[in-house]
């Protein structure tokens, strides 16, 4: 009689969400599948690669949201941010070159 009342346990928490910890118990009317070693271990790595873009497109968004503080800082102040002045020379000198 415990185990049927540790199947029903198990049922009611598999209902409540899949955050379950017991994932482990297949119950009697849940759906499986059944997949092969080479397609778990496919599922495994773009799972990984696909976590890594994420972490690198985070952090090109922080750079990016700091770059963004730092030009209207400079805007605020109304300094010219270092690598305009570095176009603004550069132009100036190929300028002096064409004539």
């Amino acid at each position: 009689m415990e185990s049927m009342d540790k199947v029903i346990d198990t049922i009611m928490d598999k209902k409540k969400g899949y955050d379950y910890d017991g994932d482990d118990f297949a119950a009697p009317t849940e759906l499986t599948v059944t997949i092969t070693l080479h397609e778990y271990r496919e599922l495994v790595e773009n799972n990984s690669y696909r976590r890594k873009d994420v972490e690198r497109l985070r952090e090109k968004c922080e750079e990016l949201k700091k770059e963004n503080r730092e030009l209207k800082e400079s805007f605020k102040n109304k300094e010219t941010p270092a690598d305009i002045n570095a176009i603004l020379v550069a132009l100036k000198a190929t300028e002096g070159k064409k004539e």
